[in-house]
């Protein structure tokens, strides 16, 4: 057996692009809270237009397909998480609406690490405007699960080529985003 080769034939081990996945994207529903301790560092958002069943990045806003579809973009955050509705390790989305929420804890705390967060919607309604609280981490951030890449996981999802994943600064560049519009929203 090999250890893991090209060759198409049976290994021990997954070649090192078949050891990522991609973890479930949880929303805050209309009347569920979502409570979860924060595994990323910070939010990576990015506008999206949402057409043909799925949602799709904003590459050129006003030149890109879904624009040209008369799509509106809207600005989507994501985060690692861990202990979330029963899963060890997802995802989680935000919107543009409450991002500047997790700026904020950010600069207060250092890092968004560590952080126990509470997303909730108000008014109890599905598109309702989302609310985050924080509170302090209640677990030494060493003993904490690593993160979750949610930049590799997103570009994969999305379909952008791997070698943009890194750096941000490139990703950013090559969709054009800038999304300074409304606070990070389009």
């Amino acid at each position: 057996m090999s250890n893991g080769s090209s060759s198409g034939g049976f290994s021990e081990v997954p070649e090192a692009g078949q050891r990522e996945r991609n973890w479930e994207i949880l929303r805050c529903g209309a009347t569920e809270a979502l409570k979860f301790v924060i595994l990323s560092d910070q939010v990576t958002g990015h506008s999206l237009h949402f057409y043909g069943g799925r949602s799709k990045p904003c590459s050129r806003p006003g030149c890109c397909e879904g624009c040209e579809n008369g799509n509106m973009a809207r600005w989507y955050g994501y985060l690692g998480a861990h202990a979330v509705r029963g899963h060890d390790l997802a995802v989680v989305e935000i919107t543009a609406g409450v991002a500047e929420r997790f700026q904020e804890a950010r600069r207060k705390f250092g890092t968004l690490r560590g952080l126990r967060c509470r997303l909730e919607r108000r008014g109890k309604r599905r598109e309702g405007k989302l609310i985050a609280t924080f509170l302090p981490a209640n677990v030494a951030l060493d003993e904490l699960p690593v993160s979750i890449n949610v930049l590799r996981m997103m570009c994969r999802v999305w379909e952008i080529p791997e070698q943009l994943s890194v750096p941000r600064e490139l990703l950013s560049q090559a969709l054009n985003l800038g999304n300074k519009r409304e606070g990070g929203a389009k």
